[in-house]
């Protein structure tokens, strides 16, 4: 029985801090489920594996990214200039100034070697940085 009432978003935000600061490979289920208040098998009723986690973890930074930063790219309101300044901004305020890091950086670097089936959606990630771009 959960400890305390969550959903999968609390569990994705908690997971989402531990990754960032700890790495993906360094967490498991057990931290997780501490941080967001539940059981550890508690936690298998919202996710299928650790890596089903993680999945939704990164789509949901990306579902981040296209709503507060890549947005910026597309605003017709604004001249080009403007657009890629406020895009790069608001991208070097996410990757430059996290103090336990930056989680796409991070995954991005640990999956390229160990976590190939992370490598597809983070590569989506990346493109449409590239198309923001």
């Amino acid at each position: 029985m959960p400890l305390v009432k969550t959903d999968e978003q609390q569990i994705i935000k908690s997971a989402l801090k531990l990754f960032r600061k700890q790495s993906y490979f360094n967490t498991s289920m057990a931290e997780i489920a501490k941080s967001s208040g539940l059981l550890k098998g508690s936690l298998y009723h919202y996710f299928t594996s650790k890596e089903d986690l993680m999945k939704k973890v990164i789509i949901s930074v990306h579902d981040y990214f296209k709503s507060n930063v890549f947005s910026h790219a597309y605003n017709d309101q604004w001249s080009p200039k403007e657009r890629m300044s406020k895009l790069f901004e608001s991208a070097s305020h996410v990757f430059l100034y996290k103090e336990d890091g930056t989680f796409i950086g991070n995954i991005g670097v640990e999956s390229a070697v160990m976590s190939p089936e992370f490598a597809e959606i983070i590569r989506y990630f990346f493109l449409d940085f590239f198309h923001a771009v």
